[in-house]
């Protein structure tokens, strides 16, 4: 309707996932590799999940239209499905011949599995994609997991990619799944936009649309990013609708007035508010009144940490606070592991805690480790829990958060110390509980495992070896960024990113990988055995994920 009057050839704003209107920001770029991973020759599953509106469908329509030729892809958008209605959808979406009308799932899972031995003689790949996945029963999931025990002596003869809600990271999680999620070979989370990706992806979306000039005030895109919260699904019902308001109007420039217009038309939590006053400068006034408040909080609460952080004579009466706070306080394992899961993930603490040992989460899991010396802990080099015995009845569970010297920044009875390593040693019978990036599995590995941590090492290490890889991918980023549109952009990214994936994985620790995993153990200063165990796993992940923290950050060459 309003088309015409601002100068687009089609509306810019449709919630409809047209790829060539995919935004590509970083994370949108991460979550195209991972899908481009996931049609690669490497077994296993592949998860991408984000909240409703943020974009899955959209990255996997750009995928959809470059995929190559010799990819078969079948998808399944309404997964509200029996294990035989999946078995059966699945062959309807590959083309299977079926000799019986009603066939049995045995039937089924027959013809698929003759099928996809003949597409790989024929030197084709076969995908499943399935959108919505968070509604998929427990039993269809393991049906899932059992299709990719199709298989030759070489490779997987089904890749799997599961888009959904952030519920299915929790569905995933669940123990009566765990077979599945180990065979989970990357997970990627997309979440909404920052607010500066907000005012490029309006930008975006208007050129790709023919328009020109500036159509939103700043004040306006603020108040979008407020009322979206960066979701790209409410970013386009709001500018459709404040587009149309302005085109009633005969006007050339949305304000926010016109935003919040839109806002209470289209969303619903905005809908009761209708008519009633901006008190944004209160709210303004009252935040402001309270970061006032937290400031100088805070800053009195750092003068009295500050006592524990101090050497000599503080550290000393400390030292002796700390010992009387052990003995009179119950250290409970939750809130430790919890504490120790905000130190994993930093400013992601929202996600799902660790409260339990053993126990696993989308990104990491925990382990409960039994007879370890200091000289392991130094090895791992992580934060851990460590399990403390006094005289009370009941263990404490302290979070070892930091070794210096021959003292130590620990967490427990709610706030943190900094104590004597001497007043940690009696007390600690070698059990520690500590965290390592998913997938995990049996550890050790050895020569000849099959596991879908072998693939994970395999790819990590290629990274690892492959250093200059990001700044390739910018380059070729970069050189997309100079063609007209989303589809040229979207297919010159997935040909790249297929480039670059070559050399696809292994799930079998061959000599190739041992030879890896012997040069990086020695790398890291470990044992070169090329046995894959806790040290190297997680000496790999602090290489390989910047985030992983480190015990001692000056012996991993963080700095201070």
């Amino acid at each position: 309707m309003y088309n015409h009057h601002f100068g687009f050839s089609e509306a810019p704003f449709s919630i409809a996932p047209d790829p060539r209107y995919l935004y590509l920001s970083e994370q949108h770029r991460e979550a195209l590799a991972h899908l481009v991973y996931g049609i690669g020759d490497h077994g296993g599953f592949v998860v991408l999940t984000g909240e409703v509106g943020t974009g899955k469908t959209t990255v996997c329509r750009c995928l959809l239209q470059q995929v190559p030729a010799h990819i078969d892809i079948a998808v399944i958008v309404n997964p509200k499905l029996n294990a035989h209605e999946l078995l059966q959808t699945i062959c309807d979406e590959l083309g299977v011949a079926q000799a019986e009308e009603k066939p049995s799932a045995k039937q089924l899972l027959d013809a698929l599995n003759m099928f996809l031995l003949a597409t790989h003689a024929r030197g084709r790949n076969a995908i499943l994609i399935v959108d919505e996945a968070q509604n998929l029963a427990p039993d269809v999931l393991e049906q899932l997991r059992l299709l990719t025990n199709l298989e030759t002596n070489e490779r997987k003869l089904l890749q799997l990619i599961l888009l959904g809600q952030p519920e299915l990271n929790t569905l995933l999680a669940q123990p009566s799944l765990r077979q599945l999620s180990q065979r989970i070979t990357a997970r990627y989370h997309l979440r909404p936009l920052a607010r500066d990706e907000v005012v490029s992806y309006i930008e975006h979306r208007v050129a790709v649309a023919g328009g020109r000039g500036q159509l939103f005030s700043k004040a306006a895109i603020a108040k979008i990013f407020r009322f979206s919260k960066g979701i790209p699904r409410l970013i386009n019902l709001l500018c459709d609708r404040a587009l149309l308001g302005v085109y009633s109007e005969n006007g050339g420039e949305v304000d926010t007035a016109m935003i919040r217009r839109a806002a209470r038309e289209v969303l619903p939590q905005q809908r009761s508010q209708r008519g009633l006053p901006d008190f944004s400068w209160i709210q303004f006034a009252v935040g402001s009144a309270i970061a006032a408040a937290l400031l100088i909080g805070i800053y009195f609460a750092w003068q009295q940490r500050a006592v524990f952080l101090t050497p000599a004579t503080d550290a000393v009466a400390n030292d002796k606070e700390w010992r009387e706070s052990l003995q009179s306080t119950e250290g409970d394992k939750a809130i430790a592991l919890g504490e120790l899961t905000n130190v994993w993930r930093g400013a992601s603490g929202e996600k799902e805690k660790i409260t339990e040992c053993p126990q696993s989460t989308p990104d990491i899991s925990c382990l409960q480790l039994e007879q370890i010396k200091i000289d392991d802990v130094t090895r791992y080099n992580v934060p851990l829990v460590l399990v403390l015995h006094t005289d009370a009845t009941t263990p404490r569970y302290v979070v070892l958060k930091r070794i210096q010297a021959d003292r130590a920044d620990i967490y427990f009875a709610a706030r943190d110390w900094h104590v004597a390593l001497k007043d940690l040693s009696p007390l600690w019978r070698g059990e520690v509980l500590i965290l390592a990036p998913a997938p995990v599995a049996q550890l050790p590995l050895q020569p000849g495992a099959t596991d879908s941590l072998v693939a994970w090492f395999d790819t990590q290490l290629y990274r690892h070896f492959h250093r200059n890889e990001r700044r390739w991918q910018r380059e070729v980023y970069d050189r997309s960024e100079q063609l007209a549109d989303g589809a040229s952009k979207s297919a010159w990214l997935v040909s790249h990113y297929l480039a670059l994936r070559e050399q696809p994985s292994t799930t079998v620790y061959d000599a190739t990988l041992l030879s890896n995993v012997k040069q990086f153990q020695q790398e890291q200063g470990l044992a070169s055995n090329g046995i894959i165990d806790l040290a190297t796993l997680l000496a790999l992940s602090r290489t390989s994920m910047p985030d992983v923290p480190a015990l001692n950050r000056v012996a991993d060459g963080r700095g201070s």
